[in-house]
């Protein structure tokens, strides 16, 4: 389903009521939604998984800026107010999967791989969904990461992991809480 101008907007009311008005979401903000969109309208990738839905405000973003393209979008959630609220503000959309349970356990279950993945759940797990992750992505697949410098302590254990590792080139985009952009391209072992 494509997304109409209404609809669209009648969505982003949504969901600027419920920031005001619900407590614990954590919602992007503008210039990393704006950032997410041309991302993806550049990489064009055919999956998209985000971990952390919130209540789908960044989802919601990241698929209308694939409809050019179609792409299938998977998303989890583990608080369950926040999944029902995912589930009510995407409803009706018709490339996405919405996944309830935590990551660790959800992630080994998904049957695709993935060539775009924003991680913006538990930022002291970020380091175990990337060691999850590296048999989901694709040669070629961006992974980008919120809140690398409002949480740079919780978060240093993934950075390290990142530039240990040869198959991640990365940069920390210092826009509001600050993204971390990570190409995956695995070394071919000769």
């Amino acid at each position: 389903m494509e997304i109409t101008k209404e609809e669209y907007s009648a969505r982003l009311d949504r969901f600027e009521l419920q920031k005001r008005t619900v407590k614990r979401l954590w919602n992007v903000g503008e210039q990393t939604v704006k950032l997410l969109q041309l991302l993806v309208k550049i990489k064009q990738p055919h999956n998209i998984l985000e971990i952390g839905a919130s209540n789908g405000y960044s989802i919601f973003h990241l698929y209308s800026a694939s409809e050019a393209f179609q792409a299938e979008i998977e998303t989890i959630e583990s608080d369950v107010e926040r999944y029902n609220l995912a589930c009510e503000n995407l409803k009706g959309l018709e490339r996405l999967t919405i996944h309830f349970g935590k990551a660790e356990y959800v992630v080994p279950t998904l049957k695709n791989s993935y060539d775009f993945v924003f991680l913006d759940a538990n930022k002291s797990d970020y380091k175990n969904y990337l060691a999850l992750l590296k048999t989901k992505l694709k040669k070629g697949a961006l992974l980008v990461a919120d809140n690398i410098l409002s949480h740079e302590k919780t978060v240093a254990e993934y950075l390290n992991e990142l530039s240990k590792d040869q198959s991640f080139t990365s940069i920390t985009i210092p826009i509001e809480a600050g993204l971390e952009i990570t190409l995956y391209e695995p070394k071919v072992e000769s």
